[in-house]
């Protein structure tokens, strides 16, 4: 969770946690008034005091207090209170409700490969992958060797038997990690379009004959994806939370007794 959506999320907490405070008195006189209500939910002048204990402004405090109520209450819309264990606090519904939100968000590839194009220039770069290589010099060969792979053959062995690397055929066509910059363009552009270990590519045309390749391991490209995905989500999910509140807000029945609040 990125700092504003943590923001956001700890301010709904640290107000949610006063709307239900426990232990009041029913003769408690001004602290049980009313100064507002959320679909008929009452807020009272006590709870609003409780945080104003700890400095702020009382309108600001309230408006915040009845974000989170909203909130709550669309939690418990959603059935998200049943997906819970006991105890159900307001604070644990609205955390559920924000991960629901996030579950929520779809994020397409190309936007998570923009981002990290943009953003993590260099780290880009610098990332490598685990390949394998067959390499041969007639592309009728290399057509017969991905029929083989695609009827579940395996790469290693199918290096060893046909590749005409020598470098790499006795290795089962292991080349190590490699960078873009130690594949070169034209393959790079290729490899980094793998992205599960195991998945093979097309056949590549090079100056050196036709080339297929295999992913082992993306762990270091995985972790700049994992890195521009959260990015991503947060800054969505910030905007999704916003919107929701403006939703809920517009459908409420919301009344703010306002004398109590007035100096």
């Amino acid at each position: 969770m990125g700092k504003s959506v943590a923001f956001f999320t700890l301010a709904m907490m640290s107000v949610i946690s006063l709307a239900c405070p426990t232990g009041w008195a029913a003769d408690k006189g001004i602290e049980t008034k009313v100064v507002a209500t959320v679909n008929g939910t009452t807020i009272t002048w006590g709870q609003v005091q409780q945080k104003l204990s700890r400095g702020g402004d009382k309108k600001e405090i309230l408006e915040k207090m009845i974000r989170g109520e909203l909130l709550y209450q669309e939690a418990l819309r959603r059935g998200l209170d049943k997906e819970l264990k006991a105890p159900k606090k307001k604070r644990d519904l609205v955390k559920a409700l924000i991960k629901d939100e996030e579950a929520r968000l779809q994020i397409p590839q190309k936007e998570i490969d923009d981002y990290i194009a943009k953003n993590f220039v260099r780290a880009r770069k610098a990332a490598r992958l685990r390949l394998r290589s067959i390499l041969v010099t007639r592309e009728s060969i290399a057509q017969d060797i991905l029929k083989k792979l695609s009827s579940e053959g395996d790469f290693a062995q199918l290096a060893q038997i046909y590749s005409e690397d020598k470098k790499t055929r006795s290795k089962g066509g292991d080349l190590g990690y490699v960078s873009q910059q130690d594949l070169g363009i034209e393959i790079a552009k290729t490899a980094f379009q793998l992205k599960r270990p195991g998945e093979v590519s097309d056949i590549i045309k090079t100056p050196h004959g036709y080339q297929i390749l295999q992913l082992t391991d993306a762990s270091e490209v995985e972790r700049l994806e994992k890195a521009a995905r959260k990015a991503l989500i947060d800054k969505y999910l910030d905007q999704r939370l916003t919107d929701l509140l403006k939703q809920l807000r517009a459908k409420a029945n919301i009344v703010i007794y306002g004398a109590i609040l007035n100096p």
